[in-house]
């Protein structure tokens, strides 16, 4: 009965206006559109969030680190959504790779991420605070990222490495009449990707949103003439990447700009960071060898944000 009564009360205090939790955030339109998103999964799935509840509770309660508890969610959600591997296949993976993880281990772990795959994906990408009731976490990078975007509406926008395309969805949720191109290369994100745009409920109907099958030396938005090209933690996976730059190089208009948001190798280096990191003056001699300059840089020594434009 406790639990019954519960529920309706969280669902309640969640709907409230954002100025109820924070001043600061209420004239952020991101800000108001992730809350929206949030408040509708609390409302229309409240049996798979009490079970995701009820999962990170199991983990807290044995001291998984939180880099574990994140690093299972990833990749469950890439490998059983969106890639169809099997509970065995990953159930080795997790004894192997998460050791502290490992014991509370059960199979129907992946059916409670499956099914809470549109919160799981607000989680992987920071947006949200990984413990209940799920806040948003005001502090995530994204926020900062996007400030440096310079968005508007009207423009034409490509995502390189666009993973599940939630960014370019939120984006969409908040400017007008943008064209906007996923760019993504691996096939199985691509399906998911579509699926992903045909039930999301915030994009406004004055944007088109394409999703682009991209190659390993090449972005295949060669000629759109696009006003900004972003990424996010993808540039350091390019196999090619004096060709993949040149490539971006030909997508963008005279005037346009490139954001990179990249780990680098210049400080500290520890096993949380991907061991294809880049140092800061790599990333930005393979794109001034391929016709950019830096514009601007923002760094605090682990993350860089370089903006380029066409010399």
């Amino acid at each position: 009965m406790t639990k019954k009564l519960l529920l309706p009360t969280i669902c309640y205090l969640l709907m409230l206006p954002v100025s109820a939790f924070t001043q600061k955030s209420a004239e952020e339109p991101l800000i108001n559109v992730l809350h929206d998103l949030r408040n509708e999964l609390f409302v229309h799935e409240k049996e798979a969030i009490q079970e995701l509840k009820e999962l990170v509770e199991k983990w807290d309660s044995m001291s998984v680190p939180m880099n574990e508890k994140k690093s299972f969610l990833r990749g469950v959600w890439n490998s059983y959504l969106v890639n169809g591997y099997s509970a065995k296949f990953i159930r080795k993976h997790t004894k192997k790779s998460l050791t502290r993880l490992y014991p509370s281990y059960e199979d129907r772990d992946l059916e409670v991420i499956k099914r809470n795959a549109d919160l799981v994906d607000l989680l992987n990408e920071d947006l949200l605070k990984l413990a209940y009731p799920f806040p948003l976490d005001e502090k995530a990078l994204l926020y900062t990222e996007l400030l440096e975007y310079g968005l508007k509406d009207s423009m034409r926008i490509g995502e390189i490495g666009a993973g599940s395309g939630m960014v370019s969805m939120l984006i969409a949720s908040v400017y007008d009449n943008l064209e906007l191109y996923l760019n993504e290369l691996d096939r199985d994100m691509v399906s998911y990707m579509n699926r992903k745009l045909e039930k999301f409920p915030k994009i406004r109907k004055s944007n088109t949103l394409h999703v682009v099958k991209g190659d390993r030396d090449g972005t295949n938005l060669e000629d759109k003439e696009l006003d900004l090209i972003f990424m996010r933690e993808a540039f350091h996976h390019f196999s090619d990447k004096t060709e993949m730059v040149q490539s971006i190089y030909r997508a963008l208009d005279a005037d346009g700009v490139v954001i990179v948001s990249e780990e680098v190798l210049d400080y500290a280096v520890d096993s949380s960071k991907c061991s294809k990191a880049l140092r800061r003056a790599e990333v930005i001699s393979i794109f001034e060898l391929s016709g950019f300059t830096v514009m601007d840089e923002v760094g605090n020594g682990d993350q860089y944000l370089f903006k380029f434009i066409k010399k």
